[in-house]
């Protein structure tokens, strides 16, 4: 029997050391640490690992959505939000709610979705005012204003928002990160465009006032870059001349680039309308000389990071193989004492039991045998899919490497090995992300084609990209459905980049009975007929048929490409293209 709780206790043992959870991580250093990826992995882990009181789990959650923010995940955001402020209620942390629709709002407005934006920071408002809240009120009367002021040209609502905000602002404790200088300053913009300059002045005023108080130069250089502007509308010159000349010293002594640049540029309107064409031109070349040094520095950092991105990689693979060592190992272990633990309470039981029949010994020994070959048989299983999954793409990745690290840096071969890499990472990503929930709503699944097509088509080339949306029934969709869509319309877009040459491509979305998506692009078009190459439209046409979804295509030289993904409810799949041409299903557009 000692033998016996002895084998128990260490089973349990190794259980718990086995499921051991991290140590807490240092949020301060990942507030300051720019490796965003990183830090997304340890705060994701964080919060999924260990407990935190209400005050340790807002940080976390700031902290993991702003990185969200930095990498432009802004869907995950968003999901991390609504799940978060769901649970603040159900914890009632009315503070943790409030700073959650704040955030929301927030990653809305990186969106350019300024109603939803307004929509719930008046929500964290309606919180903040019952439970006083001032800084929280302070925050969002601010960003209300900032609508009000740059995107509704509403001044006298942004005034008021402002005031509020400063009437609040001087109810916290300021400090050099967190003061009343932005608010003051954006009155002061207020004003100026109303025209009442000489209140705008006296708040400029109050704003380098504000800095000078926490020894805030750039936030000097800044005031002083509005306070010339001010007095450039106001025509005097003089003052002008005098105020953007010491903000540009600043600017250049503390190496702000941008400012030094924005600071040259009122430098020359100011001589251009003085009639001091000299010194304007002296401010031309200076801008220039900053632009070209800025690209030499930009150029660097972006190989720099590329090398990093790679390295990271690199890390992030081994890592990987490690972690699936470590968890063979564990299994092993445990397969081990299980196998031990069930040996000797079988052994036991013979003792104890010997009287019984040869019958029922031979379906204790026959039970034991089933469950030790069932064990064995799953084993083999998971080695089998981690051989054929991941250790395929290991062991090629590390056979490049090989070959890299016995010749003279190929960075031809370097960048091909990265490129694989980043589209593993990429399409996993993107997979997983679909994957991993049990069905998506049709609002969700638009949002994701808008996020790609904003990246790809506005981000990446400057297109022009309208999106319209009908939904009056917010249907759920299955994995496998996102998922192909998704594919076709990336194959779409892909497509307008490389061949459509467009400059105005507009998608429109419905879902009514049907869920009906329309890819219409202003480009040179096609003719259906003359088409030779056929692997994207073979692609496409193949989702299209394994969703049930048909695949329309309305094309005329010149005249652009007009796309469309209908589901079919009776599964007569096909591609059809319009004007009674003869279709190929084997082209490629």
């Amino acid at each position: 029997m000692k033998f016996f709780s002895f084998c128990i206790l260490l089973s349990f043992c190794f259980l718990s050391k086995a499921q051991e959870s991290n140590s807490a991580i240092n949020l301060n250093e990942i507030e300051v640490s720019t490796n965003y990826e990183k830090n997304i992995l340890k705060l994701e882990t964080e919060l999924k690992v260990n407990q935190h009181s209400a005050e340790e789990l807002l940080k976390t959650q700031i902290l993991l959505i702003n990185n969200y923010i930095n990498v432009f995940d802004f869907s995950k955001a968003t999901s991390l939000c609504q799940k978060e402020i769901l649970i603040a209620k159900k914890n009632k942390f009315p503070l943790n709610e409030a700073t959650l629709y704040r955030y929301l709002g927030n990653v809305y407005y990186h969106l350019k979705q300024t109603n939803q934006a307004k929509i719930h920071w008046k929500k964290s408002l309606e919180i903040a005012e019952e439970y006083q809240y001032f800084d929280l009120l302070k925050r969002c009367n601010h960003n209300l204003g900032v609508i009000a002021l740059e995107t509704e040209n509403n001044s006298n609502k942004a005034e008021s928002y402002f005031l509020k905000a400063i009437e609040y602002g001087k109810k916290t404790t300021s400090t050099r990160n967190e003061n009343l200088a932005s608010s003051y300053r954006l009155l002061a913009t207020t004003y100026d465009v109303m025209g009442r300059y000489k209140a705008a002045d006296s708040l400029f005023k109050l704003t380098s006032e504000v800095y000078q108080m926490f020894n805030d130069s750039s936030g000097i250089a800044e005031a002083l870059i509005f306070r010339a502007r001010l007095f450039l509308s106001m025509k005097d010159y003089n003052k002008a001349l005098v105020l953007i000349k010491e903000s540009i010293i600043i600017s250049e002594k503390l190496h702000l680039d941008d400012y030094t640049q924005t600071a040259l540029s009122i430098l020359q309107r100011i001589s251009e309308e003085s009639g001091n064409y000299k010194e304007a031109h002296f401010a031309i070349n200076k801008m220039f000389r900053i632009e070209v040094a800025k690209n030499a520095r930009n150029q660097k950092k972006e190989i720099a990071d590329s090398e990093a991105k790679f390295k990271l990689a690199e890390l992030k693979n081994k890592q990987d193989l490690l972690e699936l060592q470590a968890t063979q190992t564990k299994y092993n272990y445990i397969a081990f004492f299980t196998i031990l633990l069930l040996i000797t309470t079988g052994t036991i039981a013979f003792i104890y039991q010997k009287r019984l029949s040869k019958r029922e010994q031979i379906a204790k020994l026959k039970n034991l045998k089933d469950i030790y070959d069932a064990e064995e048989n799953e084993r083999s299983r998971i080695a089998k899919d981690l051989h054929d999954n991941m250790g395929a793409y290991a062991t090629s990745m590390l056979s490049q490497i090989d070959t890299l690290e016995q010749s003279k840096l190929d960075m031809e071969r370097l960048k091909d090995l990265r490129a694989d890499a980043e589209f593993i990472m990429s399409t996993l990503r993107e997979t997983i992300w679909i994957l991993k929930s049990k069905t998506l709503t049709i609002q969700q699944f638009f949002d994701l084609i808008k996020i790609y097509a904003d990246k790809q088509l506005v981000k990446n080339l400057s297109l022009k990209v309208t999106f319209n949306e009908e939904i009056s029934n917010v249907k759920s969709i299955n994995p496998t459905l996102s998922l192909n869509l998704y594919r076709i319309v990336q194959e779409v877009i892909q497509n307008i980049i490389k061949h459509s040459h467009a400059k105005t491509i507009q998608f429109v979305f419905s879902c009514h009975t049907k869920i009906r998506i329309e890819i219409i692009d202003d480009g040179i078009g096609f003719d259906t007929i003359s088409l030779t190459r056929k692997s994207g439209l073979e692609n496409m046409q193949f989702r299209a048929n394994e969703i049930k979804y048909d695949f329309t295509i309305e094309s005329k030289i010149n005249e652009g490409v007009k796309i469309t993904l209908e589901n079919n409810k009776y599964n007569q799949n096909r591609v059809v293209l319009i004007k009674h041409k003869k279709v190929v299903l084997n082209n490629d557009y």
